[in-house]
């Protein structure tokens, strides 16, 4: 994976594999152009971008009711979010889709809309809570809190909601988590990286154990989720960058599922670019996020 990483162009890069059942952190790794040596996987400061998409949409199918097949409309691009776009009644020359491709090619109005007039504050506050932003995340090694901010205002619940916003930040671990939860029916297992710890006699001295940390949706909204993110490689914005792979011997009899994000940072000067993935073998073998 740090070969990989080095061999990216990327200013910075990271890269978690947890395998979802039990917790266990396979690879961790991570990327600096300038030498840096912390680990960036632990690092909560990067904006979530439309990795929060999950996160809203396990709250508009569990909350308010909103199906895969439910279809939508939206004015405007599908990337842009101006309050124009965001008007409860909208036009007969609106665009038409429904809820699976909005999240697939991660349409921000449908979103926005979702997040004013399904979610509302509450809704989003409450899943952000269960998808453990702002909650410590028990590790072996200190990991930072992902954080979020939910305004009151309308365009702010919008901009959450769809990840149009720089202040929900999240670390690369937390998102490869996101992804275990949508993998093992909802639950989220504690993340592990030390299987033992044996003194100077050989005696073990510590186990570790895989344990629930939380359950954050019921097994029927993971599911509709994992519906979700395969429908992103197949035909949504994972799909040039994922396709030819799932296509590929290799991966045969392997369902993949994903959810890409893409924002500048802060300063204006850099691209952030995200995927949360998942792959389930066919054979029984244990899938990783």
């Amino acid at each position: 994976v740090l070969r990989l990483l080095q061999r990216s162009n990327a200013v910075q890069a990271a890269a978690v594999v947890v395998r979802p059942r039990d917790g266990h952190v396979l690879a961790m790794a991570s990327y600096d152009e300038s030498g840096l040596t912390e680990n960036l996987c632990l690092r909560a400061d990067y904006p979530a971008a439309s990795i929060f998409k999950i996160v809203a949409a396990a709250a508009a199918m569990e909350k308010a009711g909103i199906e895969p097949n439910a279809p939508m409309r939206y004015e405007g691009g599908r990337y842009t979010l101006y309050r124009r776009q965001l008007r409860e009644s909208v036009g007969r020359q609106a665009n038409e889709t429904d809820f699976r491709r909005a999240f697939a090619l991660s349409i921000n109005p449908v979103f926005g809309r979702v997040g004013i007039y399904d979610l509302g504050r509450e809704g989003l506050s409450a899943y952000a809570d269960l998808f453990l932003f702002k909650s410590p995340i028990p590790f072996d090694i200190p990991l930072m809190a992902s954080s979020i901010e939910i305004p009151d205002h309308e365009f702010g619940l919008a901009e959450v909601a769809s990840g149009f916003n720089k202040t929900t930040l999240i670390s690369p671990l937390h998102a490869a988590l996101i992804s275990c939860a949508v993998v093992n029916d909802g639950v989220i297992m504690t993340p592990r990286l030390v299987d033992s710890v044996v003194d100077g006699q050989g005696e073990v001295v510590h186990e570790s154990e895989a344990l629930p940390l939380t359950s954050v949706v019921a097994p029927e909204t993971a599911e509709g989720l994992r519906l979700l993110m395969r429908e992103t490689v197949l035909t949504g914005t994972g799909r040039s960058s994922l396709l030819k792979l799932t296509r590929s011997n290799i991966y045969k009899g392997i369902e993949v599922g994903a959810k890409t994000g893409s924002i500048n940072d802060s300063s204006g000067q850099f691209r952030l670019d995200w995927v949360t993935a998942y792959a389930i073998p066919e054979d029984g073998r244990d899938p990783i996020a």
